[in-house]
């Protein structure tokens, strides 16, 4: 959708207002970075590795790292916004396709002349670093979005994917068609997208994550309206058909979740044990998707962590935390190593060769 810039002006301060409220509202701040800290350093301890490369953001730049903070390395360049400037943008990992490729999917943002409009696009990554390009078809909001770990090969050099991406405010799940020869995506017209609409409820989702079976979505369920916000974790069938809540007290938040990879839990964002803080913690999910423990598995109070992100292997989880503008992550054993300033961290479904 094409808009003229006195209008995405409007838009985008529109925007950052919403944002900013809502992190106010859950006592977050301080949202940008300046500067990348000494490699592989966490307070004078050496940074235990892991499995694959963690994607982020930092001073507009989309980039890789390995896990210790080591090896970072520019991948995109998202253009800067016609009001704000350069703006971090979240990357999100695809599923390995059946050619042996892996992408990063990032907002971004095309003018032609005076008018703009917003792209979802997607840049190969491994096995070797290629140019961006915007998902052919595809239009929405994207202001916040995730791929589904199930990839269908099609034949003939083609795979099929699901996107599913927050447009307004509702949920929606594209379907899209992988070209292995040129590289690019496209909208796969035959097939309707599925919509997810929270207004009914007076409540808009964000954040989705899919389960790694692809049939369930994790969503952060957040209200439009009220007194008190009560931010809660639903579950959604991948099909639009089914929506429950999961994670809900008054007067608590919960928001962005994320599924581990064998889906026996889901890492969340909550204030449940401190009202003052943002922590992150880990729910046990039985067979029927209903939580069984929840463990608080970082220790940081006043710091305001988001973003969870698992490894590949299930025994680590990234985040950010928004009070430093930087990049962390947190061991089975409970001790927390930052990486380094960067935000919008997402770790790489399968493991990878370390970077240089």
């Amino acid at each position: 959708m094409r808009r003229s810039r006195p209008l995405v002006r409007l838009l985008r301060l529109c925007l950052l207002v919403g944002l900013v409220a809502g992190l106010v509202a859950a006592g977050a701040f301080a949202l940008t970075s300046v500067a990348i800290a000494q490699k592989g350093k966490g307070g004078g301890k050496t940074i235990p590795s892991g499995p694959g490369w963690i994607a982020f953001a930092d001073e507009g730049i989309i980039s890789v790292m390995n896990p210790d903070g080591t090896g970072r390395f520019a991948v995109a360049a998202p253009n800067p916004d016609p009001v704000f400037g350069p703006v971090n943008r979240k990357p999100v990992w695809s599923p390995p396709f059946s050619d042996g490729t892996l992408h990063l999917l990032f907002f971004d943002i095309e003018c032609e002349g005076e008018s703009c409009f917003g792209v979802l696009k997607v840049v190969q990554v491994f096995p070797k670093f290629g140019v961006p390009a915007a998902i052919a078809g595809l239009k929405g909001g994207f202001i916040s979005y995730a791929w589904s770990p199930v990839v269908a090969p099609l034949g003939g050099g083609f795979d099929a994917a699901r996107l599913a991406f927050q447009d307004g405010s509702v949920i929606r799940i594209e379907d899209l068609i992988y070209d292995h020869v040129t590289g690019t995506f496209m909208v796969n017209s035959l097939l309707e997208p599925v919509i997810i609409d929270g207004r009914p409820a007076n409540s808009h989702y964000a954040q989705p994550s899919f389960s790694p079976d692809g049939k369930w979505l994790a969503l952060w369920r957040i209200p439009i309206s009220g007194l008190v916000r009560t931010d809660q974790i639903w579950l959604a069938s991948a099909d639009g058909l089914v929506q429950r809540p999961l994670l809900a007290d008054d007067g608590v938040f919960y928001g962005w979740p994320a599924w581990s990879p064998d889906g026996s839990q889901l890492a969340f964002i909550s204030n449940r044990h401190d009202r003052k803080t943002n922590e992150v913690y880990v729910a046990d999910l039985d067979q029927d998707l209903k939580v069984t423990a929840i463990t608080c598995v970082t220790n940081s109070p006043g710091k305001f962590e988001y973003d969870p992100t698992w490894s590949p292997d299930g025994l680590q989880i990234g985040y950010y935390r928004a009070t430093t503008g930087t990049v962390g992550k947190v061991l089975p054993t409970g001790e927390q190593f930052t990486l380094g300033f960067g935000l919008f961290p997402d770790w790489s479904p399968v493991d990878l060769p370390p970077l240089p």
